[in-house]
């Protein structure tokens, strides 16, 4: 029975230690093809509105479709006519999207004054000299549609506050000449990550290192999170999973760049928020550990009754022989080893009793 519990003891400890580092790194590969994931998801939903901002963009500035001369600032009836028109095919192309009310402004317009327009911010007759006057116009328009990496930018609009992601193109077949310009908002990314949120601290930013919009982001963590983007930035791969030290805490960190917008995804997540599934797994091997022990005891002793028992009677058998009782005991025999023992002690009393029987005779010989 000793033998049995410390040859038992060893098993279940190492089937506990083989478990429980399986199982640790299967928790560990399970978060981070959830981290992986994750960041994909929010990559590819921030891919789609971009490639569809893209195409509103080129519906306004490649088709024949904006003559903005023909408006002529609106002095006729026919002229009004068409800059209605030309403002209600806008808002048909913010329609098809399903990020239309993320669009501040959609402007098409020339130096002439000419300008129609819509989004989900009021306009004014002001917006297109806003636009002109901004300083980043002319940096938009050098851009290419092929990598149009986006940049923020502030708000050229009195009614509307805050940051935008503009994308703009010249007119290719207006008579005056133009632009149309789209404003998008950076709500659009906030509510990607509220809608997706895993509790993890998640960033999106643009190529140049600015800050998109962010979730369960401290203040604190802001400037070392801008020292690791940057670094990511510079690998040069457009994704990746690593685990380095974040504030302080080994951690996970997760990226993925789209290289046509320059929009990146930063997600990190503390290795120690694992701790309680480590705990579940230590308890899971700590269950596992004492089933091992007790069933290998029941078995164990089991296996030692069954052993003892024939064992018992052939102790007692031989006993019986010893104290002179030769008789024949078939419960001791059998098919294993101690069967055959029994066998044998069998025969041997049958043969000691058949010697005993003929020495008696030959001693009642000579006495005649």
């Amino acid at each position: 029975m000793r033998y049995h519990f410390l040859i038992i003891c060893l098993i279940a400890t190492f089937v506990s230690i083989c478990t429980y580092i399986t199982a640790n790194q299967k928790t560990l590969e399970v978060a981070k093809n959830s981290q992986k994931h994750h960041v994909e998801s929010i990559s590819y939903r921030s891919r789609l509105a971009y490639e569809e901002m893209l195409n509103i963009i080129l519906n306004c500035t490649e088709r024949k479709t904006f003559d903005l001369s023909g408006i002529n600032g609106g002095r006729t009836s026919g002229a009004r006519k068409l800059g209605l028109d030309y403002a209600e095919l806008i808002r048909d192309y913010c329609a098809i999207t399903e990020y239309g009310n993320y669009i501040v402004k959609l402007s098409v317009f020339d130096d002439q004054g000419n300008l129609v327009q819509t989004g989900s911010s009021f306009g004014s007759t002001d917006d297109a000299q806003g636009i002109i006057e901004s300083g980043w116009l002319g940096r938009e328009l050098e851009k290419t549609m092929d990598r149009y990496q986006l940049d923020l930018e502030s708000s050229p609009f009195s009614q509307y506050e805050g940051n935008i992601l503009p994308i703009a193109r010249k007119l290719e077949h207006s008579g005056s000449g133009g632009w149309a310009v789209l404003c998008l908002s950076t709500d659009l990314f906030k509510d990607m990550l509220l809608d997706t949120a895993n509790g993890q601290e998640t960033v999106i930013v643009t190529a140049a290192g600015d800050r998109i919009a962010s979730i369960e982001e401290p203040g604190e963590h802001r400037e070392e999170n801008d020292r690791i983007i940057r670094s990511l930035q510079e690998r040069k791969k457009d994704k990746g999973l690593l685990e380095m030290k974040v504030h302080g805490k080994d951690s996970l960190v997760t990226y993925e760049i789209y290289d046509k917008s320059g929009i990146m995804v930063y997600e990190t997540m503390p290795l120690d928020e694992l701790s309680n599934d480590r705990m579940m797994i230590v308890q899971t091997v700590v269950i596992m550990f004492l089933a091992c022990l007790i069933f290998g005891l029941l078995l164990s002793a089991r296996i030692t009754k069954q052993i003892k028992k024939p064992i018992d009677r052939l102790t007692a058998h031989i006993e019986t022989i010893a104290a002179g009782n030769f008789i024949r005991d078939d419960s001791i025999e059998g098919e294993d080893e101690i069967g055959r023992v029994g066998c044998v002690v069998n025969d041997m009393a049958l043969r000691i009793k058949e010697l005993m029987d003929q020495q008696l005779k030959a001693e009642k010989k000579r006495e005649i």
